[in-house]
């Protein structure tokens, strides 16, 4: 989705226990999962859909009416 939307991105594998404890400890990851998307402005966003969701509404690719995005959904 960050590719379609043309969002330049930089992907960061977590490779050990300790970087995801820091990340934990850190409260960056709501109920403690994976994928995460940290935006230039400091949010953060986990679950793989909301994360699509987000980056369409965002970048002009979602529904604007409640009908259009229930499909989208």
């Amino acid at each position: 989705m960050l590719a379609a939307c043309g969002v330049p991105f930089e992907s960061v594998e977590v490779r050990s226990s300790e970087q995801m404890q820091r990340m934990r400890d850190d409260g960056l990851l709501l109920l403690d999962q994976l994928p995460m998307l940290e935006t230039t402005d400091g949010e953060h966003y986990v679950q793989s859909m909301a994360i699509v969701r987000h980056l369409a509404r965002t970048n002009g690719m979602y529904a604007s009416s409640s009908k259009g995005a229930a499909l989208c959904d």
